[in-house]
């Protein structure tokens, strides 16, 4: 049940975003005062055609959301570096690299701000942990 949901999270997201996406986007405008769009059942993984075009879809929706982390690492926010790092070890959007992996996890915990610094110690541990560094 819930280990699946934490360990895989991709399986189980886009009926998430099926059942939930109206209702996060409502409470994203009002929390953040911008229309955010986010993708409807309409527009989710398994709605297309062929299971070709979905991982099309999903390996360049990776690509540009590397792009996008690898632009806020630059102002040295910790859960980007956190996500690169996650990218780069289960080589979503980019080719795995394990090496880079560690230096971005490493990253995230020496950049992680007081508040924050527990927590970012204890996720970039376990998946420390997790590839047996």
């Amino acid at each position: 049940g819930w280990v699946d949901y934490l360990l895989f999270p991709e399986k189980y997201l886009p009926s998430f975003l099926a059942r939930w996406s109206k209702k996060l986007e409502v409470a994203l405008r009002q929390m953040v005062g911008i229309d955010i769009s986010l993708p409807h059942s309409e527009t989710l993984p398994g709605a297309s055609s062929t299971q070709n075009e979905d991982k099309r879809e999903v390996q360049s929706d990776l690509a540009l959301a590397a792009h996008y982390y690898t632009e806020a690492e630059k102002y040295k926010i910790p859960r980007a570096n956190f996500n690169l790092a996650f990218m780069y070890e289960w080589g979503l959007g980019m080719k795995q690299d394990f090496p880079l992996a560690k230096r971005h996890y490493d990253l995230a915990a020496s950049l992680g701000g007081n508040q924050h610094l527990a927590e970012a110690n204890i996720a970039v541990k376990i998946a420390l942990w997790a590839m047996s560094v």
